[in-house]
């Protein structure tokens, strides 16, 4: 994740996280992602939501190879 304040970060191997909330409109973030043309999409479902589906509808439709993440991830020994 990303702080609230700063919905955008670039980090230093190049790659790029902007948070988008699941209530976001689907067809809006359709759009922005075609408007930054990203060359892979992690979308975070750890939280619940349609992470799923936004992957699996960016790659049949976009063409850009996507996944989604939908375990929790924990900073705990043994754990990732």
């Amino acid at each position: 994740m990303v702080p609230r304040e700063e919905p955008v970060m670039v980090l230093a191997n190049g790659v790029t996280r902007v948070a988008l909330t699941d209530h976001a409109d689907f067809l809006g973030t359709i759009e922005l992602i075609k408007a930054i043309q990203p060359k892979r999409l992690i979308a975070d479902g750890t939280r619940a939501g349609n992470a799923k589906a936004l992957a699996d509808y960016v790659e049949a439709e976009l063409g850009i190879s996507s996944t989604s993440i939908v375990e929790p991830t924990s900073l705990a020994w043994g754990m990732h």
